[in-house]
């Protein structure tokens, strides 16, 4: 082999080993630097293969004539692909402000089946728009211990607080007012009441019921639910409301879709958290700077991803009967939501506050799913993920009927058995009929023991919570 030959060769091998690099498992932006590093030495392999260095005139000239041509086409292909983003962006906009059926992803998922489920609370079909803008489509805001939390909002359907809080049509005053009974509700957008608007959340119906049953004092609900929220996360939220001196007289937390959906123990936006503070990380340390959310953001990606994701979807659903449920880690998450529960409870009862844990009704379990409107996804009746789901619930069943349940433990997985209705706005969120046939369950649960009485405890008579201001 010539020298020439072998030189093209050594480069060739050294563009490879850069795109090889490019695929380990490393920080984001060193991968960039091996991809980038990669390809300009391969393209640089291309010049030495098609012109031999002879003369080093005529290689300068050629390796001139190259860099032109090459930076020529990449000015191009960026000013291209740059107004391609540029011209999708501003479609898409365009098409959102004419159509606003066409922005919400329920629609592009269930079609008009949406409308069926709001016949009853006499929403137009622009009200039922509204309504899932101001529920679905809200980014949320950080939180130093829970992660995240609801962004603040105060729209014709969703009020949320700025100290997280969602409206229950209750003039809910904040701080807490300590000669109210003050019934803190936490978990997760089951709870919040993602799909239904501020009145027909569980929480609200909650707070009618006390009302009508005319309790000897005030008794204010507050709604603590977040979406994607599981245990670990309400019980952070809980101990951070202590800390602050808001101390409710009764705390009941709402669980179980969200605990099988982080079997890992993991909020839901960790992973973005973990790449934002590596490309800040690398980029201290390394020259190139740190790119941030640009090319995660692009619009090009989102027809990409939707067609990936439909790709994806298709298969699944085409060979789903024949897949082994896919593992949720169900015996450990089970122990991980009981032993919040535990340190809950603990704390709970350090400082005054009785405590409800509800079990929730899931479309995956107990429940005949020819009756569910939106049966698309992990309510597929014989897929991967509905038998999982039910795998777990069947097991947390199993459980509760061994008779350790605590009393303060309200299971209401089974309330769905036997009956031919639908009871979800999507693919599991509650509709506002069975949002408030939950709270009368709560509601029921909490006159049994006695928890909406005016004596308050031991503890606020001895040591009356500080309220933040």
């Amino acid at each position: 082999m010539s020298p020439n030959r072998w030189s093209v060769a050594v480069f060739a091998l050294i563009g490879a080993a850069g795109l090889l690099g490019a695929a380990m498992p490393i920080a984001a932006t060193f991968r960039f630097a091996f991809t980038l590093f990669g390809v300009v030495i391969l393209w640089f392999t291309l010049f030495l293969y098609r012109r031999p260095p002879v003369a080093a005139a005529e290689f300068v000239r050629a390796l001139g004539r190259f860099y032109s041509t090459t930076a020529s086409r990449i000015f191009t292909a960026a000013f291209l692909f740059l107004l391609l983003n540029v011209a999708l962006e501003a479609s898409v906009k365009v098409a959102r402000s004419l159509n606003r059926k066409a922005s919400i992803q329920h629609f592009q998922q269930y079609g008009d089946r949406i409308y069926e489920v709001y016949a009853g609370l006499g929403l137009s079909r622009a009200d039922v728009h509204t309504l899932l803008i101001e529920c679905f489509q809200r980014p949320v805001l950080f939180s130093s211990f829970e992660q995240f939390k609801e962004r603040p909002i105060r729209g014709r359907f969703v009020t949320v607080y700025p100290e997280g809080y969602r409206d229950s049509s209750n003039e809910a005053p904040w701080p807490p007012v300590q000669d109210h009974l003050n019934v803190f509700v936490f978990g997760g957008s089951t709870t919040f009441g993602y799909g239904v608007p501020d009145g027909q959340t569980i929480p609200a119906h909650l707070q009618r019921a006390i009302t009508g049953s005319r309790p000897e004092r005030k008794v204010v609900v507050y709604n603590f639910g977040a979406g994607f929220y599981f245990s670990s996360q309400e019980r952070i939220l809980f101990e951070n409301l202590i800390l602050r001196g808001v101390r409710p007289h009764v705390a009941v937390f709402i669980d179980g879709l969200n605990d099988l959906g982080h079997p890992d123990g993991n909020a839901y936006h960790t992973r973005t958290l973990e790449r934002m503070m590596e490309r800040r990380t690398v980029s201290r340390d390394f020259f190139l700077a740190d790119p941030g959310g640009i090319l995660e953001n692009l619009p090009i990606r989102a027809p990409i991803e939707r067609r990936l994701a439909f790709r994806r979807d298709a298969a699944r659903g085409k060979d789903s009967g024949a897949k082994q449920p896919t593992s949720t880690g169900g015996e450990s998450v089970l122990d991980r939501y009981l032993t919040n529960q535990r340190l809950i409870r603990a704390m709970a009862a350090d400082f005054g506050v009785e405590t409800v844990f509800v079990w929730q009704p899931i479309p995956a379990y107990a429940y005949d799913l020819r009756y569910d409107l939106f049966h698309d996804g992990i309510s597929i009746a014989g897929s991967a993920e509905q038998r999982a789901a039910e795998a777990a619930y069947a097991s947390m069943a199993a459980r509760m009927q061994s008779g350790t349940a605590a009393r303060d433990v309200l299971y209401l997985a089974d309330i769905q058995k036997d009956r031919q209705t639908n009871f979800y706005v999507d693919e599991v969120h509650y509709t506002a009929e069975f949002s408030d046939e939950i709270a009368r369950h709560v509601f029921d649960h909490m006159k049994s023991r006695n928890l909406l009485a005016a004596k308050d405890s031991e503890y606020a008579r001895r040591q009356p919570a500080r309220f933040d201001p």
